[in-house]
């Protein structure tokens, strides 16, 4: 990545925004941009058409960052996020059997079940295969984590910017 140039630091001068009224109202100073993504997921429906009511998504964290409950905060955001768009359930497809983080963070959320397994069902680089286990969560019912009931990210970690 690009160096972040001096220049773009929180000592930005304060830029004046119009009101609806007419007035002006000086907006607070930027934030410095991020000098590294923590980690990052999205949110899609999983098939089209009749089944477009459940969600799959996609999680990655930044390989020093690992073991510090990013992906859990970020797992918790995704369901709560997922319900209030309106998705009915959550579907992983295929997570691993040699991705122990995963497997260990969608069985620690009370709420996940395990589905199924796919025999084989990841091919590596090397040509060897792996399980593939599928999780489900039922966006519709209340359960233990209540994802409407979860606090916003940002609420969960104060102000605090999730990059450093």
């Amino acid at each position: 990545p690009a160096p972040v140039p001096a220049s773009a630091s929180s000592s930005v001068a304060p830029h004046p925004t119009a009101r609806q009224d007419g007035a002006t109202a000086t907006a607070p100073p930027l934030p410095p941009p991020p000098t590294r993504v923590l980690g990052a997921f999205y949110i899609k429906p999983n098939f089209p058409g009749r089944s477009s009511h459940l969600c799959n998504g996609g999680f990655l964290v930044h390989e020093d960052e690992r073991g510090r409950g990013i992906g859990r905060l970020m797992a918790l955001e995704y369901l709560r996020l997922a319900r209030a768009l309106g998705y009915k359930g959550s579907f992983f497809n295929l997570v691993y059997s040699i991705n122990a983080p995963s497997l260990n963070l969608w069985r620690s959320i009370p709420g996940f079940i395990e589905t199924g397994t796919i025999p084989g069902g990841g091919k590596m680089r090397d040509g060897s295969r792996c399980d593939a286990i599928q999780f489900f969560y039922d966006l519709e019912s209340k359960k233990e984590t209540d994802p409407s009931a979860l606090p916003s990210m940002e609420q969960r970690v104060g102000k605090k910017r999730l990059v450093e």
